[in-house]
């Protein structure tokens, strides 16, 4: 199932021509076709779950049941890697120090991602909605792998320049494994 995921996504990044509108356009229905073929292809795995805005998350390893959820206006302790449907890493605890994944097993390379001793503290009210909505649904010492849909995320805008190594295109599916060290008010 993996293989024709990947198959559908290089097929429709493979339609990107040199007009830059038409390359936004075909990246926005890359990303599209490629979460509803995530969708369908972890249908089975009971650790899988999409909410009603969109968000799809894999459970890899549950939190503490004694732990509470982040709430929207405290902070998170999180270690965190974040990427493109291309596997192209543009954000880490780590320090940018990861090389990008190569496309292919994009969910199997996803959950060996291995972090470092280096985490982030954030405010909640300050990520993006479908990060925000994902940590919500996790307990410390939990690990799991968000798929926002761009209008979660940064949507029609991206962010940053092309170019850079925290670019993100407009219309993107963000990638994100993700651990909740803790929780504060």
């Amino acid at each position: 199932m993996h293989k024709k995921i990947l198959i559908i996504a290089a097929i429709a990044l493979a339609l990107l021509s040199s007009c830059k509108k038409t390359e936004t356009l075909d990246w926005k229905t890359a990303n599209e076709v490629w979460l509803e073929q995530n969708a369908r292809s972890l249908a089975h795995d009971p650790n899988f779950h999409t909410t009603s805005t969109g968000l799809q998350y894999l459970v890899l390893r549950e939190g503490l049941p004694t732990e509470r959820t982040p709430n929207k206006s405290g902070y998170v302790t999180i270690h965190y890697a974040g990427m493109l449907i291309d596997g192209h890493i543009f954000d880490t605890t780590n320090g940018n120090s990861e090389a990008d994944l190569d496309g292919s097993k994009l969910i199997e390379q996803v959950k060996a991602l291995k972090f470092g001793e280096k985490s982030s503290q954030m405010q909640m009210s300050n990520l993006i909605k479908g990060m925000s909505e994902g940590l919500s649904k996790m307990r410390a010492p939990g690990q799991a792998i968000f798929f926002i849909p761009q209008d979660l995320a940064y949507g029609k805008e991206g962010i940053s320049t092309p170019g850079y190594n925290a670019y993100i295109p407009p219309y993107s599916t963000l990638i994100f494994k993700v651990e909740l060290i803790g929780c504060y008010l």
